[in-house]
């Protein structure tokens, strides 16, 4: 520091003052303003801090915590249970595999419900048996068939049969005649049935005046479920079928085949 004796420049050392520089002195060294880093370590405030502690989450309601064993067992915990990539893609792909199914489910269900069908359909296929003619009026023998001939009004011929225990329907039930003359023939058709303890003709129905018309030796088929309406299972049969005056026939009548449900 330099001072003026008498004019003269003179070198005088100044006085201790560096308490003014301080913090609250009068005159106060300010770095604001300043750019870069001071050469000694400063300390952070306390509004710092705090503001960086609530930023990070190590302070809830106001309060400072330390990371304790928990808290790091349950940062280990968290970070164990995270799925990788691969995790997350594979979920993803069983998603979508359950939508697809989800989407095919309509499907699945009328292939299901068709092969339920199909095994219903196979317990319950036709069945069917034959019973030669069992009386009449005229017997006789066609070439190597035997049978009864109906060759005029009130001829007939019958078969007797019984109804299967695992009887449901009729599907079909014929007399089998073969022709002995070209032209048409008429004939009615008499149905009689009933079970055990009941009256054998419970069950008395007819069709009458069936015109068909037919060729020498050819085999036929006269249908007789019109007479058989109430059919059950278990029942006793006499089927009946009898020539007409009119379109009088000439028949050879070999039996009845039976199908059935």
């Amino acid at each position: 520091m330099t001072a003026f004796l008498n004019g003269i420049p003179v070198a005088v050392a100044p006085a201790a003052h560096d308490t003014t520089h301080e913090d609250t002195g009068g005159d106060e060294v300010s770095v604001v303003g300043l750019s870069g880093l001071l050469a000694d370590d400063q300390h952070v405030l306390d509004a710092e801090a705090l503001a960086a502690a609530v930023q990070s989450g190590a302070i809830t309601n106001g309060v400072t915590k330390a990371p304790t064993h928990d808290a790091v067992f349950d940062v280990k915990a968290t970070a164990d249970a995270a799925q990788t990539a691969a995790e997350v893609d594979a979920d993803i792909a069983t998603h979508a595999a359950i939508a697809t199914v989800h989407q095919d489910a309509p499907a699945l269900i009328a292939t299901h419900a068709a092969i339920v069908a199909a095994h219903h359909a196979q317990g319950s296929a036709t069945k069917e048996f034959f019973v030669p003619a069992t009386f009449g009026t005229t017997p006789a023998i066609k070439a190597s068939y035997p049978g009864f001939t109906i060759d005029g009004g009130g001829v007939r011929a019958a078969v007797f049969f019984g109804v299967p225990n695992d009887f449901s329907s009729i599907t079909d039930a014929v007399f089998v005649v073969a022709a002995n003359s070209t032209k048409t023939h008429r004939l009615s058709l008499v149905g009689g049935y009933g079970q055990t303890g009941e009256g054998y003709l419970t069950h008395n129905e007819s069709v009458n005046n069936i015109d068909t018309v037919m060729t020498s030796d050819n085999l036929y088929e006269i249908d007789i479920t019109g007479a058989l309406s109430a059919l059950a299972a278990n029942d006793y049969v006499s089927a009946r079928i009898e020539g007409e005056v009119t379109n009088t026939p000439n028949i050879h009548v070999l039996g009845i085949r039976f199908k059935y449900s």
